[in-house]
């Protein structure tokens, strides 16, 4: 399964519970996005994976997690400020 948790056009949250590669939808908002990984069996601080930024204005391919990506992981895609 898949969940998104959104404050839409700032912060998306989206929990792959069986980890893989996803898409998210942001056709309707604007500007750049950093995408960094949380481990939730580990904690600790965010990592980095293949995609390190989307753009909004359409959809947008995250990767694939870091680390074990057949595993939950947390996509956090915040907005980047200019």
């Amino acid at each position: 399964g898949r969940f998104c948790f959104a404050k839409p056009g700032e912060v998306y949250l989206v929990y792959l519970t069986e980890g893989g590669a996803a898409e998210i939808e942001l056709s309707a908002a604007e500007g750049a996005y950093s995408l960094e990984w949380f481990n939730p069996r580990e904690g600790g601080a965010l990592e980095r994976g293949a995609v390190r930024e989307i753009r909004g204005g359409t959809k947008a391919a995250l990767g694939r997690p870091p680390g074990a990506p057949d595993e939950d992981w947390l996509a956090v895609i915040r907005r980047k400020r200019a």
